[in-house]
């Protein structure tokens, strides 16, 4: 059964996470850092669609993660999402969002994996629902993934971070996130491009280890901080 989102014209503004936060609050400047270098290396590759303000929240959800469960459960991965040429103006914009009923939604189900962002690590497999060969290249923090059977509009599950597929065929092949800030959209160009260059891929895996030596520089002092707020 095919899943679809249908993203309507609004004029939500994403704002950058605050920093201040009671449980583990990584300082601005330590964000502000490591984004700017984020942008800068995705910037070296045509087609990058990098939004500022989600590239912020996705570092800090990546910090706030490692805090919470290490940084090398959290396993930073390429993943693909396949959409209308309509709907790229506004993921762009505001990162591919959980289905609210309004301005996100499903079209055919209500997800069978469970009411998130629908994305694959195979760039091929969900290619039929988009309608042209431009694809969202994105990097992902899946932490800990939950094998989902069938259960259309399910929640995530507690003690997880994601969802994979688990029915059939389809095993491991859908990946479903519950947060907007686990997903940054970070290039939009055709597929035959992939399929030719890894540059992509090898771009995206170095700032996935960039994230990983920035925590184990600056983790040790964000725990303490932490600490501190408490």
């Amino acid at each position: 059964k095919k899943l679809k989102f249908i993203y309507k014209n609004h004029q939500d503004t994403i704002q950058p996470r605050t920093t201040e936060l009671k449980q583990a609050s990584p300082s601005s400047d330590t964000v502000e850092k490591v984004t700017r270098q984020l942008n800068k290396l995705l910037n070296e590759l045509p087609g990058c669609v990098i939004n500022y303000e989600l590239a912020h929240n996705f570092v800090l959800e990546y910090f706030m993660m490692s805090m919470k469960i290490g940084c090398k459960s959290i396993n930073p991965t390429i993943v693909y999402h396949w959409t209308n040429k309509h709907n790229f103006n506004n993921i762009i914009e505001t990162g591919l969002q959980i289905p609210n009923g309004k301005h996100v939604k499903h079209i055919t189900d209500i997800g069978y994996y469970g009411k998130g962002i629908y994305t694959s690590p195979d760039i091929k497999y969900l290619k039929s629902y988009g309608n042209s060969n431009k694809v969202f290249v994105c990097l992902s923090l899946p932490g800990r993934q939950h094998a989902q059977v069938k259960n259309p509009g399910c929640r995530l599950k507690r003690g997880y971070d994601s969802h994979t597929s688990q029915y059939r065929n389809r095993n491991n092949k859908e990946w479903v996130f519950f947060k907007t800030e686990q997903v940054l959209n970070c290039y939009l160009i055709e597929d035959y491009k992939l399929t030719r260059n890894d540059q992509y891929s090898k771009q995206i895996t170095s700032i996935s280890l960039y994230l990983q030596k920035t925590w184990e520089k600056y983790g040790k002092q964000i725990i303490i901080n932490s600490m501190k707020q408490k």
